[in-house]
């Protein structure tokens, strides 16, 4: 793999960004820790994540919805969570939730390719409620002056405000 396949969490959030404009429709959220906007990840993960949720939770819900982007830092990892407040599934959906598509395969095939098999994709739901997509990466240190972190988590924020 090349380092071209790897970005900071803060330059998928951006990218994000730019797939999620459906009007007044559809909300984003995001409650993304700080420490966390430096912890790198394969390019294209989030993506993937919210695109099904916008397909397959909040498009066919009345109303509309709110996705959530949150991410929180536990020891020697990153949690990153797409949650949707749409339709959600059943057990059994949920079951077979890897079973038609190409990109939850594809997040859970790439995890666990790039850092073993005890890194995939969780999903959990609830009908009625919504489902929750989460990934733990795991840290991989850098060196940064404090200085250009700074910096980065300033060009950051203002990429990510609305």
């Amino acid at each position: 793999m090349t380092t071209r396949t790897f970005f900071k969490l803060c330059a998928e959030l951006v990218k994000v960004r730019w797939v999620v404009r459906f009007g007044p429709q559809l909300r984003v959220e995001k409650q993304v820790a700080p420490d966390t906007l430096d912890i790198v990840v394969p390019s294209m993960i989030l993506q993937p994540l919210v695109e099904n949720s916008i397909k397959h939770g909040l498009s066919r819900k009345v109303g509309g919805g709110t996705i959530t982007i949150r991410t929180t830092r536990k020891v020697a990892h990153a949690v990153i969570e797409v949650l949707d407040d749409g339709l959600g599934m059943s057990e059994e959906r949920l079951e077979q939730a890897f079973g038609g598509g190409i990109g939850l395969n594809n997040v859970n095939e790439r995890l666990r390719t790039i850092y073993g098999a005890n890194y995939r994709l969780k999903l959990t739901s609830e009908p009625g409620k919504g489902t929750c997509a989460a990934i733990d990466i795991p840290e991989r240190s850098e060196e940064h002056t404090s200085e250009l972190q700074s910096l980065r988590h300033l060009v950051c924020r203002l990429l990510l405000e609305k």
